[in-house]
Formats: C-alpha cells, structure tokens, sequence
C-alpha cells in the first residue's frame, strides 16, 4: 500500500480546533440505528449528531424519517408512478440543510433541480442545479458526469432533456389523441357513407320519335 494519497475536502467551513470525525456508517438514520450498526466496531460514537440532547434527538430522528418518506415518493416522481410535487422536493432540500447532511445534499439538490425542470420551473431550476453542481463537485470532481450535468442544467437548462419535460409530453399525448380522434372520425365517415342506399341512373339515347311527343 505504498504510494496512496488520500485527499479530504471540506463541504463547509471548519472552525479553529473543531473536531474532524469519520463516519462508519451511512448516517441516513436514526440515532439508536446508527448506535446499533456501530456496536461491531466496539466503541460508541461521541460525535456532535450522537450526543445531542433528547429534544434534538427526537427532532432529527422525526426530519430523517421525513427525509426517507419524501425520497421514496420523489423516485415514484422520477418513474412516472405519481404526478410531480415540486413542493417536497423542496422540503428534501431544507430537511438535509437543516440535518446539515451536507456530504450527501448535492444529491438532494440534484433530485429538486431536475424535478423542477421536468416542469419548466426556470428560476428554481438555475438556482438549484447551480447549489447542485457546487456540491457534486466537491463530492465527485469538476469532471464528473454529474457535476457536469448539473453545471449545463444551471447554465443552459433549455439544452438538458429534463427541461420542461413535462409540458411537451402532455403536448405530444394531446397531439396523438386529436390525430386518433381524426382518424376515428374519418372512418366513421367512410362507414356513414357505406350504409348510404345505392341509387343506379341509367342513361338512354334519345330518338326523333321520342321527341314528337314532348310538348312545347
């Protein structure tokens, strides 16, 4: 294992003899989850979020459950399952800014940036695919796919496949339904004029003797 650089970067700032912590675990938990998971490492975690008071406990313990409801819904959104609600996509965002989740909130960003664009939401859109962006760089580098995404979707949101996604589906679907509706009409048309009594003309000459009996 010679020759292994590790690198850590700072997602906020850091105070002067703050204490730097490792977490062992995924932190999207509850506090008596996390203290369990950590039982096989044989220490109990000391850090800021595991020593809270009871009161702050009960809080974050009651914001992350929220958090984790809010994520499954915000997949089905993604999946088409239920229509869109841009409204928890913002609440995912304050619950990991008020968690301060901040190693994991640039996927929050990513997920409220893109549901804003499937609905043609400009303002919110540039204005959280930028916080995106940010945070995926930190998190992954500036050339990542993501970071990358995230940067073309705050810059020039009307070139990324999310933009106003929505809108044009319902276009497209409004489109096929009158070209359908169209169609059904004509061959309800064809039909009416199959069912219409056939009328036979027959046409005969004429002749001299016929016309001396027309009056004048």
């Amino acid at each position: 294992m010679d020759n292994i650089t590790h690198i850590s970067v700072a997602v906020q700032d850091i105070l002067a003899g703050e204490e730097l912590t490792v977490s062992y675990i995924d932190a999207h938990q509850s506090r008596k989850e996390r203290q369990n998971l950590l039982d096989d490492w044989g220490f109990k975690c000391q850090c800021a979020h595991c020593t809270m008071s009871d009161v702050d406990v009960e809080i974050s313990d009651a914001r992350m459950k929220r958090i984790y409801a809010i994520e499954e819904e915000l997949e089905k959104m993604v999946a088409g399952e239920i229509p869109i609600d841009t409204a928890l996509a913002d609440e995912l965002v304050r619950g990991y800014e008020e968690e301060k989740f901040f190693t994991y909130i640039g996927q929050a960003y990513t997920r409220a940036a893109l549901l804003h664009s499937l609905m043609g939401n400009e303002k919110e859109t540039r204005v959280l695919a930028k916080k995106a962006a940010e945070a995926m760089e930190l998190e992954y580098g500036v050339h990542s796919k993501d970071t990358q995404a995230m940067k073309l979707l705050s810059e020039d949101f009307t070139a990324h496949w999310s933009w106003d996604a929505m809108r044009k589906s319902e276009e497209r679907k409004k489109q096929m339904q009158e070209a359908q509706e169209k169609e059904a009409e004509k061959e309800r048309e064809a039909e009416k004029e199959k069912e219409k009594p056939k009328i036979a003309w027959k046409v005969q000459d004429i002749t001299a003797e016929d016309l001396k009996d027309l009056k004048p």
